[in-house]
């Protein structure tokens, strides 16, 4: 078994931003669109921007709207406001990754590697929202989303997903359904259900299933109470929902984060690409250096990122951790053939 990490480096060949690029490419992207719950939203964007001179420093201002320290700008917003600016960023973050998506049929790097370097029993272990490696393998029919994703999803009307895919940021075809999804809920034991809804017949189509295909947690609604199931890239990432009912979903996080450390423990190769394993990300750093098999390969091909995640790695004992000079994608696609 291999264990492939990636991050927005292996993405970006697709389209996707790099986590220092979002900022100001989704306000770009937000300016230009004339969708209507786009145009309603872009607003929040617009005077967040204006509030900070740019959006370059997406992390620095999640932080601050999120934690809002004394002295920062977010410290000039009400709660509330604080409260509709992320909720708008969650909106429309995963509207900004799917219409990167479309129109973009050329083969990628996620086909070679699906095709020609990936075997049964591998496990993807991704901080991507997109869905660009998931529909490389399920073309390569090395996927299935009914336990592809590491939860049942009507896994019982599908083959097994021979590959797991662990999206351990969250997913722009995630969605946390409030009160099981009935809009207007006024009453439950919990707020949220025990895991995300697989939401939306565009999403399925994208991967490949027939339009009908649907979650069972979604079956039969159209116009539901919920909010996109996404870790924000804030330097502080938060795993859990804060309700009124207290801390919910964090069973399901720590549930994925625990299968992507059984993983890492049991394999004998990590390829990490396209992830520079930043000091904020500080739960995937301990979930790479402290439960990755000590005597397990490590391949790195993460850019200008490469050398220093190699030495970090070394320091913790690892020793068979290897780099070179070419440190891409298609560097590692080159290498393997």
């Amino acid at each position: 078994m291999t264990v492939f990490v990636l991050g927005a480096g292996a993405s970006i060949h697709a389209g996707y931003p790099l986590a220092s690029k979002l900022g100001e490419d989704l306000h770009a992207w937000a300016c230009l669109n004339r969708q209507t719950a786009v145009v309603q939203l872009s607003g929040f964007l617009d005077s967040l921007r204006e509030l900070y001179g740019n959006l370059a420093d997406f992390e620095r201002v999640l932080t601050e709207l999120i934690e809002c320290p004394v002295g920062s700008r977010a410290e000039s917003l009400t709660q509330m406001q604080r409260g509709h600016t992320l909720g708008a960023i969650e909106v429309l973050v995963p509207e900004f990754f799917w219409s990167l998506s479309q129109g973009n049929t050329s083969p990628s790097l996620y086909d070679d590697l699906a095709r020609n370097h990936m075997r049964d029993g591998d496990v993807v272990l991704t901080f991507n929202y997109d869905l660009a490696c998931e529909r490389a393998l399920k073309k390569a029919g090395l996927w299935e989303i009914g336990d592809g994703y590491g939860f049942d999803v009507a896994s019982g009307q599908l083959s097994r997903s021979k590959v797991k895919m662990l999206k351990l940021h969250g997913s722009i075809n995630w969605l946390d359904l409030i009160f099981g999804g009935i809009a207007g809920g006024s009453s439950a034991s919990s707020v949220y259900g025990p895991r995300p809804c697989v939401f939306g017949s565009r999403y399925f189509s994208y991967l490949g299933y027939p339009p009908e295909f649907r979650d069972p947690l979604a079956r039969g609604i159209t116009k539901t109470g919920g909010e996109p199931s996404l870790i924000l890239p804030a330097l502080h990432k938060i795993f859990f929902n804060e309700t009124f009912a207290g801390r919910e979903l964090q069973p399901f996080w720590d549930a994925l984060w625990g299968m992507a450390g059984e993983a890492l423990h049991s394999t004998d190769k990590i390829v990490i690409i396209g992830y520079s394993m930043p000091q904020a990300d500080e739960r995937a750093r301990e979930l790479l250096l402290n439960e990755s098999k000590p005597d397990a390969e490590i391949l790195v091909f993460s850019g200008g990122s490469t050398q220093d995640i190699c030495e970090g790695f070394q320091v913790k004992g690892f020793r068979r951790v290897s780099w070179s000079v070419s440190c891409k994608f298609e560097d590692y696609l080159a290498r393997c053939a």
